[in-house]
């Protein structure tokens, strides 16, 4: 068969397809009016949903420490610097030596009155414990009787015969016992954790002024060690960031090295954010991100409200474990994560089909039609939506709802391979016409 025959049969099944279809699709009730054409499909598979938004933030010092000076103490001499680096212990200032005994006097008062007062907190302890352990218990003991208990022969021996109730058995009587014994043990044990609750209460309260009186030592030491003056030492580590020359109160500041995150929250904002969320930490002044939570956030406006201006709210963040060199006043963006969904099954938006109030998914099956599946929907990020129900990993579904008219069979689009264009070739004409007459008229 020459080449020419070939075309012209090639011709002649195009427009015989065409009429065909245009026929069909002109009948009454035909099946053509019931076909839905899909031209993109895919499996359901999982993703990850992170709702989140920024905010802007500031690389600032975990805690601050004042120090406050005696106004009615001459003042000597500032021992450390703007920018020093101090421990616990190490010496900030010092007063005149001329004040020495008299400091040394005020250090002594002090010292006796803590000491006082704790004694006074051992006698209460001491006082607490006797009244503890003076507390017997009721014995109890399991036995014949309906209530299942027996007692001690010195509780019955206290009982006072003349006042005895008119019992109309024995049975009466002992249960009557039993349950003022269990009323009294009741009362006993309730007794015992009040007294333990302030037992625990007093030893807090005694180990704070232990606290004190070492204070107080340590000064003193310092003095007795021969140095020129009262010098007041460091009850933390940090850096020392400010002094006033001008010695006015708080004299120093000294604050943490270890940096946190303060930013600003708008009115609404606020409401989204709890403490424990996680904060992604970028800036220009460092590489990659650091992960950190919110530790903190203020209920109340970090200004004065005014019906003229929005409000602004402080929220802080700790930062987790990074090698980061941060410095104080760097500037950073903090992504708050408010909600997420791991590895989930998600869908496009344009996907979801609305109805009453309902969302639904077409769903390709293996007979070669199109059903509607309700499914139930979560978060939603931009325009990807979790699919809490009705959703089955690696069933295929439409990915765009709007082609779909009705539950009814579908077509897709013939996509052609180079594998099939060869095989296509290599087939005789009869059989190529005889392919695409049963295409035409299969249906």
């Amino acid at each position: 068969m020459n080449k020419g025959l070939v075309q012209l049969l090639s011709v002649i099944a195009a427009i015989a397809f065409i009429c065909v279809n245009l026929f069909l699709i002109e009948i009454e009730d035909s099946k053509v009016d019931r076909i839905n054409y899909i031209s993109s499909w895919k499996p359901l598979q999982t993703g990850n949903l992170i709702e989140s938004f920024p905010a802007e933030g500031i690389i600032v010092p975990s805690e601050k420490h004042r120090i406050f000076i005696d106004k009615n103490t001459e003042f000597q001499e500032f021992l450390v610097e703007k920018g020093d680096k101090v421990e616990s212990g190490t010496p900030l200032f010092e007063y005149a030596s001329d004040h020495l005994d008299g400091q040394t006097a005020l250090l002594d008062a002090e010292i006796d009155s803590l000491t006082d007062e704790k004694d006074s907190i051992d006698t209460f302890i001491e006082n607490m414990e006797k009244m503890k352990s003076s507390l017997s218990p009721i014995h109890i003991s399991y036995a014949e009787d309906d209530w299942g208990y027996e007692y001690d022969n010195e509780y019955d021996n206290d009982y006072d015969s003349d006042y005895e109730p008119d019992y109309h058995t024995e049975t009466d009587r002992e249960a009557d016992i039993a349950r003022e014994k269990r009323q009294e043990a009741a009362a006993i044990r309730e007794l015992k954790l009040s007294l333990d609750r302030a037992i625990a209460e007093k030893e807090l309260e005694k180990e704070k002024v232990d606290q004190e009186i070492q204070k107080y030592e340590d000064q003193r030491e310092a003095i007795e060690s021969g140095r020129s003056g009262l010098t007041v030492i460091a009850s933390v580590d940090g850096i020392v960031e400010d002094i006033s020359f001008e010695l006015d109160n708080p004299v120093m500041t000294i604050v943490s090295e270890d940096p946190i995150v303060e930013g600003r929250l708008l009115e609404e904002q606020i409401a989204k954010v709890e403490e424990g969320m996680q904060v992604n930490i970028t800036s220009n002044m460092f590489k990659g991100q650091i992960i950190g939570d919110i530790s903190k956030v203020d209920e109340l406006p970090i200004s004065d409200p005014s019906i003229d201006q929005a409000s602004l709210y402080q929220f802080t963040a700790t930062l987790g474990d990074h090698d980061k060199d941060l410095y104080v006043g760097y500037h950073v963006q903090a992504e708050i994560v408010t909600e997420t969904a791991m590895k989930v099954p998600v869908l496009h938006e344009k996907s979801i089909l609305h109805e009453t109030g309902k969302d639904y998914m077409w769903l390709l099956t293996d007979q070669g039609v199109v059903r509607k599946r309700k499914i139930g929907t979560g978060l939603k990020v931009g325009k990807r939506v979790e699919v809490t129900s009705g959703g089955k990993l690696g069933e295929y579904y439409v990915v765009d709802q709007q082609e779909v008219q009705e539950q009814a069979p579908f077509i897709t689009p013939f996509k052609v391979n180079k594998s099939l264009v060869e095989t296509w070739n290599e087939t005789n004409s009869r059989k190529k016409l005889k392919y695409i007459l049963i295409g035409v008229l299969q249906r």
